[in-house]
């Protein structure tokens, strides 16, 4: 026989890793529990940049493992129908055995189940040692916990949990492992550092492979922050990603940003949109459990963060991060605007001067024109956002640039194209034009500046 942990069931939840809804795709109850925020929901461990199922630690958290064998359900899964067969391991057809019980280890010990451990036949019925002395817990079938456990009281840090089969020809299955990461919430005061977000996918040859140099420009704009590590989304959704967790929308793990004070996003292909470019909206549990602990944001993009705001607000449930933590309501699709969808079309952005009202000592950016081939024609950039403020209703949202534009941008002149949400907990930054696409020095003169401000 073979046993199996269904990781894709195996819920948690706690005051750090929930979800605010139940998707509409599943119809099974998941574990809930009611706070002043409303209803919150279990939800799978997180994939962290290590492979690691992961999860940020509370004091109420609870882990809800569930497990079974090869053979129980059709495909080996659980939402395709119980079929209650056992499979051969390697020919994974059914030989006419059943079940008779599961074998549990936790942290390197027996699982300790109370109910059983203190019965008093539990050395002779319920507890299995093996020639080596490795010590299990022996849970028959149909005992209550056969394949299902709640752990609570789990401290953060790496653990491990095992599980076998007893068929009932007396064949016990290899252990079936299942490890995960409990990582410490790091209080707000505590926070340090930058941690940058790739979700940019340029085409990978000719002249707008900017991967690569992208990359080379916000090490560079970054580096008085010290050693800024970099998560590539595309690069995780293609190696790390399991996209029947999450509903197939959050690539990346609340505890790889959970130490940083300030997280850079940058979607600064103003043109891309989709898959590999546009994306922060799919990341919304990961950034409201980030935020929610005092986390920090700046996302840089072009014409393309209407996009982002947009897919917020398509999403099939209330995904409202944008007006909570960035103070754009998630139902005014034109508090963002656009200058162009195109390179060709509008081209007049050619830099930004910081808003003579902002508390940030910041410097004036120019375009870099020989960044892009198109921009180096127009010496001018079209496709940029800008923001406008009789749709914004918060008052802690404050422009920090404005857009210089051509002779011929009259119309664009001054526009808010950078604004500023500074909360009690939260301090996020939204840039309608990509840094990538400025002069590096002044961008890093800026970066600095903002650094400062943030104690980074």
């Amino acid at each position: 026989p073979q046993a199996r942990v269904y990781h894709r069931r195996t819920n948690v939840l706690g005051r750090n890793h929930f979800v605010p809804f139940q998707d509409a795709s599943v119809t099974r109850p998941l574990p809930e529990v009611q706070s002043p925020e409303g209803t919150q929901f279990g939800t799978p461990f997180f994939i962290n940049s290590e492979g690691k199922f992961s999860a940020l630690h509370s004091p109420d958290l609870k882990i809800y493992l569930s497990w079974g064998w090869r053979g129980q359900f059709f495909n080996n899964d659980p939402d395709q129908g119980f079929i209650n067969e056992v499979h051969d391991v390697l020919t994974n057809i059914d030989y006419l055995a059943t079940v008779k019980a599961f074998d549990l280890r936790l942290g390197g010990e027996p699982y300790f189940y109370p109910p059983l451990v203190d019965h008093p036949e539990y050395e002779t019925k319920y507890k299995y040692v093996d020639d080596d002395g490795t010590e299990w817990l022996r849970v028959p079938r149909f005992h209550p916990i056969d394949t299902r456990a709640l752990l609570t009281n789990i401290a953060p840090g790496e653990h491990l949990f095992e599980v076998r089969v007893l068929d009932s020809q007396n064949r016990t299955s290899e252990p079936q492992q299942f490890s995960f990461l409990i990582a410490p919430r790091v209080p707000r005061a505590e926070k340090h550092g930058v941690l940058i977000v790739d979700n940019d996918s340029y085409p990978p040859t000719g002249s707008l492979a900017l991967d690569e140099p992208t990359r080379l420009f916000y090490q560079y704009v970054t580096s008085s922050a010290g050693d800024v590590p970099v998560l590539d989304r595309r690069q995780l959704r293609e190696t790390v990603f399991d996209s029947a967790l999450h509903y197939g929308r959050d690539v990346l793990s609340p505890t790889d940003l959970e130490p940083y004070r300030l997280i850079i996003w940058h979607s600064d292909f103003p043109t891309g949109v989709g898959t590999d470019n546009t994306n922060f909206h799919q990341e919304f549990e990961v950034v409201n459990l980030y935020m929610r602990g005092g986390g920090n944001v700046l996302i840089s993009a072009g014409q393309n963060l209407k996009n982002i705001h947009q897919e917020s607000y398509n999403q099939p449930f209330l995904n409202d991060i944008f007006h909570k933590y960035f103070g754009i309501p998630y139902d005014e699709l034109d508090a963002i605007r656009r200058v162009s969808t195109q390179f060709t079309q509008n081209a007049f952005f050619i830099g930004a001067d910081p808003d003579p009202n902002t508390s940030l000592n910041l410097n004036t950016i120019d375009l870099n024109p020989d960044w892009h081939p198109v921009v180096a024609i127009y010496n001018a950039l079209a496709p940029v956002a800008y923001f406008d403020f009789d749709l914004i209703f918060d008052p802690l949202v404050k422009p920090i640039y404005r857009m210089k534009v051509t002779d011929t941008g009259g119309d664009f002149a001054n526009v808010p194209v950078a604004v500023r949400r500074q909360g009690q907990n939260n301090t996020t930054f939204l840039f309608g034009f990509p840094l990538s696409y400025m002069d590096r020095d002044q961008v890093k003169q800026m970066m600095d500046a903002i650094f400062a401000d943030m104690g980074i």
